[in-house]
């Protein structure tokens, strides 16, 4: 047989649904999401930009209230770790009602199958194909096996044709079957535009994805049409990453809705080169990312209110141990309105609906019906957190820091490289003071620029690198490492000085790295 191999053009997300989004906090159950970012690739072209979508959306969804498989992003999986992950994966969306799939790194179409694929493939062979790559379509089996209630898959695959050069070279003398051939059109001009000589990087060459049907209760976003390219972009995330995380954070909006606004700001981000596409089967409710409409607004300023105005900061007890749990709640007096904002540590801070009387306040964070409730006690506000998609109550605790509005770092976006910030540029090592005994102590820290973004890569020195979430400034670093520990360093002369975070002990270390390179 001679199949064409063509890259999957058309997506950095294709969201090959299994089904459409995460819903409202209160009237919705679990949402799991697996999060795979591969890029580090072996014997094919290796991306810059796959980490760092990866990095970015599980950010946004861990904020939304999704649990993620692994605690984190799952980065440059093989074909065994691949699976492994999809296994984990499947049984926990069994008690799930939302379960999401994202995925970001090469991708190829062959005979209207789309596979997506590990960083260890390197197929010269047809038969190669299904030995070292994952079938999307089995994802999509998957997922509706397991019955949750909604299913989503994001498949951000389409980049260069990542087998070119493999396809291009003779095969081995030993090997009697056809190579896989490749071919590369040019993809034609938006209508209207004339063909220009220098083309931007694509995320697919032949093509594009290969339209996936719907299954029931499902919805397949594609970055752009079926059959064409979308564009890669530049500053760390393509137009389509960017527009997505940035349109599922948007309260009020129901699923469909979402990515019309995907779909408008794609297109006017890329001047209509790209237009991306959505496929779905019927979806027997309204489904929200981040919460329904609230019927909490802005209200007047008063005198017996102003006690609010500022920032308030503390935790959420009783929080497992691998979950984010620092919040801060803000309130500015805006035009005779008070304005409300809320945040998770390490997230954008987003203005949300909140209710203040004289000693409490009410307040919906994802935009769905009130899921924090809190009274004044002294200079604290105590009572209670509901996390989005579950029953469980929490204890929170906040104090005032500021009577202005002051917010966390967001870490979830890439930092484009400046004058400022690239004094970081290297290899910092050091060690973690007072850690205990039996423990790694060792620590390093790795910035670096791809694409005249910042990355950073941080490890204990008895493991492997992992790109993690980072801002730098012109005197500061802040992380927060796979395990969700925040680093904060601050520029002391020739070191770094400064604290870790651990998530799953909530204690605070001390800190000091020295540049090596």
């Amino acid at each position: 047989m001679r199949h064409v191999l063509r890259a999957l053009g058309a997506i950095f997300f294709t969201v090959a649904c299994a089904s459409a989004s995460a819903q409202s906090p209160p009237d919705s159950g679990l949402r799991v999401a697996l999060v795979i970012g591969n890029g580090a690739y072996r014997s094919i072209e290796r991306l810059a930009n796959p980490v760092n979508d990866a990095v970015a959306i599980a950010a946004r969804l861990e904020a939304l209230g999704f649990e993620l498989v692994g605690d984190g992003p799952q980065m440059d999986l093989d074909r065994a770790g691949f699976e492994r992950a999809l296994e984990n994966f499947r049984k926990q969306i069994r008690r799930a009602d939302v379960a999401l799939f994202f995925y970001a790194g090469h991708g190829v179409q062959i005979a209207g199958v789309n596979w997506l694929v590990p960083v260890s493939a390197a197929p010269r062979i047809e038969a190669d194909i299904a030995r070292q790559m994952i079938n999307a379509n089995d994802v999509l089996a998957l997922m509706r096996g397991a019955r949750a209630k909604l299913n989503v898959v994001i498949l951000d695959a389409c980049r260069d044709d990542p087998f070119a050069a493999a396809a291009d070279s003779p095969p081995p003398p030993a090997q009697t079957p056809t190579p896989i051939p490749v071919v590369k059109p040019t993809p034609s001009p938006p209508p209207g535009k004339a063909p220009t000589t220098a083309k931007p990087a694509t995320r697919g060459a032949g093509g594009g994805l290969g339209r996936m049907d719907a299954p029931d209760n499902t919805l397949i976003a594609y970055a752009t049409q079926p059959g064409n390219v979308a564009l890669d972009g530049s500053g760390g995330n393509s137009p389509y990453s960017r527009a997505l995380a940035e349109a599922i954070g948007l309260p009020g909006l129901e699923i469909r809705r979402v990515f019309n606004e995907v779909g408008v700001r794609v297109r006017r981000a890329t001047n209509g080169q790209q237009q991306p596409w959505l496929s779905a089967s019927p979806i027997e409710r309204e489904v929200y990312f981040a919460g329904r409409p609230s019927n909490l607004a802005t209200q007047p300023a008063s005198p017996e209110l102003n006690w609010a105005i500022g920032t308030w900061q503390g935790r959420i007890l009783d929080y497992p141990r691998n979950w984010e749990a620092e919040r801060a709640w803000a309130v500015a007096n805006v035009d005779g309105r008070l304005k409300c904002f809320w945040q998770a540590r390490g997230a954008p801070q987003e203005q949300i609906s909140c209710a203040i009387t004289s000693d409490e306040v009410v307040v919906a964070t994802a935009g769905g019906a009130p899921n924090v409730k809190l009274r004044r006690d002294g200079d604290k506000l105590l009572g209670t957190f509901l996390r989005a998609g579950m029953d469980t109550q929490y204890r929170m605790e906040l104090k005032r820091v500021s009577t202005t509005i002051v917010r966390w770092p967001d870490l979830s976006t890439p930092q484009p490289a400046n004058a400022d910030n690239r004094w970081a540029i290297g290899l910092w090592a050091g060690q973690i003071q007072d850690y205990g005994k039996g423990k790694s102590a060792g620590r390093e820290l790795r910035i670096e620029v791809v694409d005249d973004v910042l990355r950073c890569l941080w490890r204990d020195v008895a493991a492997p690198f992992t790109p993690v979430p980072c801002g730098v400034s012109d005197r500061a670093v802040l992380l927060r490492s796979r395990g969700g520990s925040d680093i904060e360093l601050t520029r002391t002369g020739a070191p770094l000085s400064g604290t870790i975070r651990a998530r799953s002990s909530q204690k605070i270390y001390r800190l000091s790295l020295q540049k090596r390179s």
